[in-house]
């Protein structure tokens, strides 16, 4: 019982943990990473964020076990092949999530709570964790009429929300993968890359690849920014009006305090000497 209550968050801590030490070592890209600092927050509001999550079971899977049980939903009305269910699963989950994510930056009540997120003035994988426990909450809240009114299976659910926590991990990592193999990936899959991009303070990347794990959603909404190849990483990480002692200060993350009234839309240039 104790191993089967515990194994994901060994497993989780564990890939955290192999993710940071393999960054120490073999970096993707070389900058001060400043973990003294940045750490203390990650690793804060990551552990608050889990101990809420503890709390209750994950208001995805609830919800899609929920409306199973009442025949709810398109998918629970018939009975679905595998296949299609997985599919359904995978294409509405992620455009639940790339929705959210797009709104985050668009709806400036929302991005005055995800600046939190993009006030990291570094990437590696502890960023993974830099979210405000009010966005994590209303992430799910968004993605539950969605897994409602679709009928997603419990169980493919809660193998796609796992993947994303993975792919979260991986693609904010400071890791180093081949680019060869990278280049192939991002047709379908979010890569560090890509991803790095996203969370630069230039304005023309920052409003780009809102995807978590599939590309095709960008992509499809004009979104996406295809890196140059060679290029592994932004000018400048986080925001352009960040007041970094406030970014590296847990409690003013948790007061939403970040020195700046800006919105995603409205994102500075980033100068070119701003470089890390």
């Amino acid at each position: 019982m104790f191993i089967h209550e515990y194994s994901w968050f060994l497993v989780f801590w564990g890939l955290v943990t192999l993710l940071c030490l393999t960054e120490a070592l073999w970096p993707g890209f070389d900058v001060h990473a400043d973990r003294s600092r940045r750490w203390k927050v990650n690793f804060g509001l990551g552990i608050l964020n889990g101990q809420i999550a503890s709390l209750a079971p994950p208001l995805t899977v609830f919800s899609a076990i929920w409306a199973a049980d009442h025949g709810i939903g398109a998918l629970n009305r018939f009975e679905s092949p595998l296949w299609l269910a997985i599919a359904v699963t995978l294409l509405v989950r992620s455009f639940a999530q790339y929705a959210f994510h797009r709104c985050a930056h668009l709806v400036p009540v929302l991005w005055r709570v995800h600046r939190v997120h993009h006030g990291d003035v570094h990437l590696d994988a502890s960023s993974a964790l830099r979210f405000h426990p009010l966005e994590m909450i209303a992430g799910l809240v968004f993605a539950i009429p969605f897994v409602v009114v679709f009928g997603l299976p419990p169980k493919i659910l809660a193998g796609y929300e796992l993947a994303e926590i993975v792919m979260g991990l991986f693609t904010h990592a400071n890791i180093r993968v081949p680019e060869t193999m990278e280049r192939s990936l991002r047709f379908l899959f979010v890569t560090p890359v890509l991803h790095r991009y996203h969370h630069s303070a230039e304005k023309a990347e920052t409003n780009r690849n809102y995807c978590g794990v599939f590309t095709f959603w960008d992509r499809l909404f004009g979104t996406f920014h295809d890196v140059p190849a060679g290029t592994v990483r932004p000018v400048q990480f986080g925001l352009a009006d960040l007041n970094p002692a406030l970014a590296g200060d847990f409690l003013a993350q948790l007061r939403l305090q970040s020195g700046g009234q800006t919105f995603g839309r409205e994102l500075p240039q980033a100068t070119p000497d701003s470089g890390g």
